[in-house]
């Protein structure tokens, strides 16, 4: 029986780049996991408020509004903002290995 060569030496160098290479690629899907799951929280988080806010909106008869909590569509802009917001951590959570920008200021109320 012919006994198949390896195509090189395995040394301890060789074995240390190989488990240094596995560790880096272990390390990049942990972390990427991570971040997929902090921004699947976030976009939930914004999912919530922006559900509250609607429904607040579609309760509120518009002449009470103003005289409780302002302008209704300061209200509007909080549920459109956090919509917006919404669809951003759902996109990031896609694709966590991407840069997301910081949030813009939350519209005044």
């Amino acid at each position: 029986m012919k006994r198949i060569p390896w195509p090189t030496r395995l040394t301890v160098r060789g074995l240390m780049v190989v488990v240094a290479i596995i560790g880096l690629v272990i390390g990049i899907g942990v972390e990427g996991q991570r971040r997929r799951e902090r921004y699947v929280r976030l976009a939930r988080q914004h999912a919530i408020i922006r559900e509250d806010l609607h429904k607040f909106l579609m309760i509120i008869p518009p002449a009470d509004s103003v005289q409780f909590f302002g302008d209704r569509q300061a209200i509007a802009d909080r549920v459109g903002y956090h919509g917006r917001m919404k669809m951003k951590y759902e996109n990031a959570a896609r694709h966590p290995w991407f840069p997301v920008e910081p949030d813009p200021p939350e519209p005044d109320e």
